[in-house]
């Protein structure tokens, strides 16, 4: 009803960082939705990309790690797609790839909150970083996928 100029100024900003927050933590080891979910999930991180302060964004980094590694573990998938996520897997937890989400070593972590953690970026993000991710994205739902249907 009261739109805002960014989604961090919105008042239902602090509930989305919560629920953020928590799927970080329950994204690891999780085997037994992550197909189902996936492309929702990665629709979500997509539009989260960038945005908030530093342990947001790296909660969004980490929630994209978790949800690889999950693929990982599933057993039901090729061994030539399982070699590629697990070499996706190694690319998208290089600390190179938290650029594009506006990290930088020092700011780039989910679980040690600090007063510099916690101050907003600016939600500047070209858009050639935007299109890297997105293309991890898509390669992660390609070889994760136990069917070319699916």
């Amino acid at each position: 009803m009261n739109p805002t100029r960014t989604l961090t100024e919105n008042s239902a900003w602090p509930e989305i960082a919560v629920l953020i927050r928590f799927n970080l933590m329950l994204s690891f080891n999780n085997r037994l939705h992550i197909q189902l979910y996936l492309p929702e999930l990665f629709h979500i991180i997509t539009i989260l990309i960038a945005t908030g302060p530093p342990f947001i964004r790296a909660s969004i980094h980490g929630l994209i790690v978790n949800l690889v590694q999950s693929l990982c573990t599933v057993q039901a998938l090729d061994p030539s797609n399982m070699n590629r996520l697990n070499i996706l897997l190694t690319e998208l937890s290089e600390p190179n790839f938290k650029l594009f989400f506006g990290l930088s070593n020092v700011s780039g972590n989910a679980f040690a909150i600090t007063g510099e953690s916690v101050v907003d970026l600016p939600n500047n993000m070209p858009l050639s970083s935007l299109e890297t991710v997105v293309q991890a994205l898509l390669e992660v739902m390609i070889y994760g996928a136990p069917s070319i249907g699916l």
